[in-house]
C-alpha cells in the first residue's frame, strides 16, 4: 500500500512506545499494523488534553452562577464553512469520557476537531457559536421596566425576525422617547472597555493556573 513503510523506523518505534507499547510488542507488529495504529488519534493524549481543558474551565467559572457550556467544533476538511458545534455542561460527571469519545470519533471520520478555550451561554440553537448576548440586553417590557435594557436582540438571524426587532426599536424611539433615553443612558454606563476585559481575563487565568 502506498505510503506504508517497509520497516519500522526509530521514530515510529518511539511513537509506539509513547502510546504504551513495549519493545516486545513492537517487534511483533507488522509495518502496516503499526502505521494503522499511528494514523489514528492517541486516545490517551486526547483524554489528557480534554481533562486539562475541563479542569481549567471549571476552576475559572466556579464562582459564576451560570458558567456556560464548553463547545467543540467539527469542521469539514473540504469546507471550512461547514461547522458543527457540540456543547457540553461542565457539571456532567462523565464529561471527560463523553468529549474524548466524540473527539476521537469525529477525527476518525475525517473532521478537524477544535475545542474552544471558552464557555458559551446556554440556549444557542443549531450552528450559533455565541454572539453579543453578554453585552446587549434586549429591550423587552420587563428589562425596560427594571432599567436593564441596552438594545435590541433577535434570534434566529432571519429577515422576518430582524424586521420585528427593527419595528420594536422604531416604536420605542417614536412612541416613548423618555424610555428610549433611559435605555441609552443604561447602555452608556456599561463598561466593555479592554481595561475591564483584560482584568477579567487576568482573574480567569489566575484561577486556571492555580490548579
Amino acid at each position: 500500500m502506498t505510503g506504508i513503510p517497509a520497516f519500522l523506523a526509530q521514530a515510529m518505534k518511539a511513537a509506539l512506545r509513547a502510546r504504551g507499547y513495549t519493545d516486545e510488542e513492537i517487534t511483533q507488529l507488522e509495518p502496516e499494523r503499526a502505521w494503522e495504529i499511528l494514523s489514528t488519534p492517541d486516545q490517551r493524549e486526547v483524554r489528557e488534553f480534554i481533562d486539562t481543558i475541563i479542569a481549567q474551565a471549571r476552576a475559572a467559572t466556579k464562582e459564576l452562577p451560570q458558567p456556560g457550556l464548553l463547545q467543540m467544533l467539527l469542521v469539514h476538511p473540504l469546507d471550512d464553512g461547514n461547522v458543527v458545534p457540540y456543547r457540553y455542561a461542565l457539571d456532567d460527571s462523565k464529561l471527560v469520557e463523553r468529549m474524548t469519545s466524540d473527539a476521537i470519533s469525529a477525527s476518525t471520520a475525517g473532521h478537524n476537531v477544535y475545542i474552544e478555550a471558552r464557555t458559551v451561554r446556554g440556549g444557542l440553537n443549531g450552528k450559533q457559536r455565541g454572539g453579543l448576548a453578554d453585552t446587549v440586553v434586549d429591550a423587552t417590557e420587563t428589562n425596560l421596566a427594571v432599567g436593564k435594557a441596552t438594545g435590541f436582540a433577535f434570534i434566529p438571524y432571519s429577515p422576518p425576525v430582524f424586521r420585528d426587532a427593527l419595528t420594536r426599536c422604531l416604536r420605542l424611539y417614536h412612541g416613548q422617547p423618555d424610555v428610549w433615553r433611559r435605555m441609552q443612558e443604561t447602555g452608556m454606563r456599561q463598561d466593555w472597555s479592554w481595561s475591564r476585559s483584560a482584568a477579567e481575563y487576568v482573574r480567569l487565568y489566575q484561577r486556571a493556573v492555580s490548579l
